[in-house]
């Protein structure tokens, strides 16, 4: 069973797609959906060139989808408080995105819930949060790309997404199956 996390953002946005079966996780894929910024010199109106990031965020999710089709998919929790109204409104066009490219079912895990699954204490730091999805998924650290250090947050917080959900009974119940093998599992080994 395949489960894809996502940290909405209109600039950058976090992917994980991580493989659950009834011994662990794999990590499948892990980074960040990074939308070109707006060219003033064109005189685009702001609402214009926030379509065609959200237009980008999809490309890239259908591109992440068919190479490992999810059963379920995660988020942080999308009404955690953003910075201001402009800043609420590019995450929810996100989320958006993301539910309009995906069709399973969705699972949110709150900052509280994620920090508590990933570190055992609802004041970890984003730091902590980081270090322990290191240790406990280390191989995941090759699978960054030429994302700028900066930005790789965004793709931990889409790891720490699923962490948080893997207790949750729709993805407790995907674990058990007949003979190792769900819906979304591939035979072949990635």
């Amino acid at each position: 069973m395949v489960i894809a996390g996502f940290d909405p953002g209109l600039a950058a946005m976090g992917y994980a797609f991580v493989k659950v079966n009834p011994h662990g996780e794999q990590v499948l894929s892990l980074g960040v959906i990074r939308t070109q910024p707006g060219n003033k010199k064109r005189n685009l109106r702001q609402s214009d060139d926030v379509t065609r990031r959200v237009v980008e965020i999809v490309d890239a999710v259908d591109v992440l989808l068919a190479k490992h089709p999810p059963v379920i998919a995660v988020c942080s929790e999308s009404f955690s408080p953003p910075r201001n109204a402009s800043s609420a409104a590019k995450v929810a066009m996100a989320w958006g995105a993301v539910i309009g490219a995906t069709s399973p079912p969705y699972l949110q895990a709150s900052p509280q819930e994620i920090k508590i699954a990933v570190c055992g204490s609802k004041k970890a730091s984003k730091e902590e949060i980081e270090k322990n999805l290191i240790e406990k998924y280390g191989e995941c650290v090759e699978m960054w790309d030429e994302t700028p250090e900066k930005q790789k947050n965004h793709g931990w917080d889409a790891l720490a997404a699923i962490v948080a959900c893997l207790s949750d009974p729709a993805i407790a119940i995907g674990r058990k199956s007949v003979n190792g093998s769900t819906a979304g599992d591939s035979s072949n080994s990635h």
